[in-house]
């Protein structure tokens, strides 16, 4: 561990060490201040409500509220939020990394998992991109959560949660404006049907603003607009005292001109390319190199996704110690993208089409359950789910390239799991509890596969001349029977400190890579992680400040990683170890009446393959590993040893800092000012650490201003992201050359809030 890893862990060590000091001056403080923190509720432990304060995990908790003053409408932004989460979306699919773990093959599973009132989406792009104004709050669960989560969260789990329908009768609706002719409208109607048995709501949103990418090829389309609307509504119903059941309904549509593969990285004609197909001269996209803020290609890019899906929440409460839970669910997503394959104003990669439809069941039945010092959940969980992708890529014949193909493949991955998983807090003293837990998965991984090659002749302009074919069937499926326990202990030692510490199994499950060209290439190995944390969670002076900090280290076996090798082949190999070192820190504070101030930062000195020797490196980066002299890399072999590397998607330091300073005003109103920082170190895009899919370094700025009458039945505010009008990158890929996913502009505009 070098200088610097070393001392921002002395960093953590010494916080941790300041909050066990101190809880004695913690507990002596009165909690009657008007100005205190308030207390925060989560359903991370799957056992019901608690308190964030005493609840023996790493969970980041941002109320609807805090969701609305940061104008983070959708899980694309929350990162700005939660720094220990990234966010990024090579194709149809957003992919999560929770403390630098994450990812998804393609075909493969997310190693973050993502639900909506506990509901798991195998499929997320439409359902978490509309901008609703329900929300109650959203849990991030950092670290490995296989012992309660129904889905593979080795990397963690993202839980988005609704306002419940209410006993009485209110609207909420917002109406926001902005630049790029932004258009949002939302409203949360709710209330009454049958009075105290029946009540009902229902979320409308729908959003449009033009691309903020500009297109500078004549007569082209630009990129990043957007355009979709949703519907979200519940009937909550008790007949009895002991029972509530809850029915969901939701439906999205989007069709949209997204924006990925939009940043110029590297020239079409650089030096490094000679010799390369891909080395060619494209004038107009070579001309805006380096500018984020445009894009040259003669292809319009789309996105188009309808998702729907129902749920029913049953909630018996047997009698004082034992609460009954059912959640059935079904979920469907039908998408369609399209992009330019060369990301050019030429037809040199001319296109590929994709489509997805996925459609799946589950049912999650739980008992909770408290008899004496003995609490907890035991629970049964089923889950099947059908996917079916098929994708069209035309490369033409082009200044680039003699002969064209296109390429069609077909591939269905079916998936059937069941388990059954128990976690118990057993209290051996008012102070101090231990904590057990483990689910056993039984789980079938399905694989049938089609995949066309059309070769066509040298010299011809129309791509319909055949010369050749080549053609891959592919029928197979494995059995998966992981095993995740977890074992913690936990201590009160105070009212205002609570300690824990937890060992914990995290795993991922292997799966079939869609773009294989060999039934024995297809099949990638699970990922299995033991997570080691300890942690603090402290009230100080009255409540004033809040302090928590956890510590943390991960040792990973078979980290999946998937690399571009040839055209429309990819390879998805296994990381033989890797480890993770870090900690996060989450401080809020109120020093005065009406000021608060939030700090929550995120840090990975040590994030590394320590084995991993056999990367089939990217036939795209490769010219870049040969021109810096890389001496991990065989050229002959294109086998690239990353053992030593930075983890992808793992930034050294990630960090949020905001401030709301609220003023009464004299006639009963509130005026509001907020500002917003942020920070992201480095980020390596590519396991072989080139330098050309480096993320630089970036610093964004937000902040937002406003005005609540007396009464609050409406409020007024201008709001402003990226104010420096930074251009970033979010995401860079290989294909089919080094390009970056441009991050969000300088966007502004005014938010108006009705209540009703």
């Amino acid at each position: 561990m070098n200088f610097k890893s070393k001392m921002m862990f002395g960093v953590g060590v010494t916080m941790l060490t300041l909050a066990a000091n101190g809880t004695a001056q913690a507990q002596a403080q009165s909690s009657s201040s008007s100005s205190a923190i308030g207390e925060v509720v989560v359903t991370a432990t799957k056992a019901g409500v608690t308190n964030l304060q005493k609840t023996p995990l790493a969970v980041s908790v941002v109320g609807g509220d805090d969701l609305q003053a940061s104008q983070v409408v959708n899980i694309r932004e929350l990162q700005s939020l939660v720094p220990a989460l990234r966010v990024t979306q090579n194709s149809a699919e957003m992919i999560l990394y929770v403390r630098g773990v994450g990812g998804r093959q393609i075909g493969g599973e997310s190693g973050v998992s993502i639900y909506v009132d506990g509901v798991y989406l195998s499929r997320q792009s439409a359902a978490l991109s509309s901008n609703f104004n329900d929300l109650a709050r959203v849990e991030v669960l950092k670290g490995p959560q296989g012992t309660t989560f129904g889905r593979n969260s080795a990397g963690g789990a993202v839980n988005f949660i609704s306002r419940a329908p209410t006993d009485e009768f209110s609207i909420r609706s917002t109406i926001n404006a902005g630049n790029y002719r932004l258009y949002e409208l939302s409203t949360n109607i709710s209330g009454p049907i049958v009075k105290d048995k029946l009540q009902g709501s229902i979320a409308l949103s729908r959003v449009k603003h033009d691309g903020y990418i500009e297109n500078i090829v004549p007569g082209g389309q630009d990129l990043g607009k957007a355009n979709r609307w949703a519907a979200r509504g519940q009937l909550r119903w008790e007949p009895t005292d002991r029972i509530v059941n809850t029915l969901r309904a939701e439906v999205g549509y989007t069709d949209e001109a997204w924006a990925t593969r939009t940043a110029n990285i590297v020239a079409t004609n650089d030096p490094r390319l000679v010799g390369q197909a891909n080395n060619y001269n494209a004038p107009l996209a070579n001309s805006i190199l380096g500018d984020y803020s445009k894009v040259a290609v003669d292809l319009p890019s789309r996105d188009r996704e309808q998702a729907y899906g129902v749920n029913d929440e049953f909630v018996f409460t047997i009698n004082d110690n034992m609460t009954l839970r059912s959640l059935t669910a079904y979920r469907s997503d039908n998408n369609y993208y399209l992009t330019d394959g060369d990301v050019t104003e030429l037809r040199v990669n001319c296109c590929g089409s994709n489509y997805y439809n996925n459609h799946h069941v589950s049912e999650e039945l739980n008992l909770e359950h408290k008899f004496g010092r003995l609490s907890g959940v035991v629970g049964l969980y089923y889950y099947d789910e059908y996917l079916r992708q098929r994708s069209n890529t035309v490369n033409p014949v082009s200044v680039a390239r003699a002969t064209g193909s296109r390429t069609f493949q077909d591939s269905l991955f079916p998936t059937t799991s069941a388990a059954i998983f128990v976690q118990e807090t057993f209290q051996i003293t008012d102070s101090l509890s231990v904590l057990a837990g483990a689910r056993y998965t039984k789980e079938r991984k399905g694989f049938d596969q089609f995949i066309r090659q059309e070769v066509y002749n040298p010299g011809f302009a129309n791509d319909h001349t055949l010369s050749g074919f080549g053609q891959f069937t592919a029928v197979t499926h494995k059995w998966l029977d992981p095993f995740t326990p977890k074992i913690g202990v936990n201590w009160q030692a105070s009212d205002n400190a609570f300690f824990y510490a937890s060992i914990t199994k995290g795993y991922k499950n292997g799966g079939y890579s869609a773009s294989s060209s060999t039934l024995s290439g297809a099949y990638f190995g699970p990922e299995n992680l033991w997570s080691y944390e300890v942690g603090a969670k402290t009230d100080w002076f009255d409540k004033r400040l809040r302090a928590n900090i956890s510590l943390f280290k991960y040792d990973y076996k078979g980290l999946q990683f998937t690399t571009v090798i040839g055209p429309q082949l990819t390879a998805t190999t296994n990381a033989a170890a890797a480890e993770l070192d870090g900690f996060d820190v989450e401080l809020t504070a109120k020093p005065s009446k009406g000021l608060t101030l939030t700090a929550d930062a995120s840090f990975l000195p040590k994030a590394e393959y320590t084995d991993f020797k056999t990367l089939s490196a990217s036939a795209n980066y490769r010219p870049f590993l040969v021109a810096q002299g890389d001496p991990k890399f065989n050229n002959a072999t294109g086998v690239y040893d990353a053992s030593g590397n930075r983890i992808i998607n793992a930034p050294e330091v990630a960090m949020t800092v905001t401030a709301q300073k609220d003023f009464d005003l004299a006639n009963g109103s509130m005026f509001f000012v907020r500002g917003e920082y942020n920070y992201t170190s480095l980020i390596d895009s590519d396991a072989t650490n080139v330098k050309i899919a480096q993320q630089r370094p970036v610093t964004l700025t937000h902040a937002s201003f406003g005005y609540v009458p007396k009464g609050g039945k409406w409020d007024l505010a201008f709001w402003g992201r990226n104010l420096g009008n930074k251009q970033w990158v979010n995401l860079i890929t290989p294909t089919p050359r080094p390009v970056g996913n441009s991050g969000a502009p300088r966007t502004y505009g005014v938010r108006l809030n009705w209540n009703y």
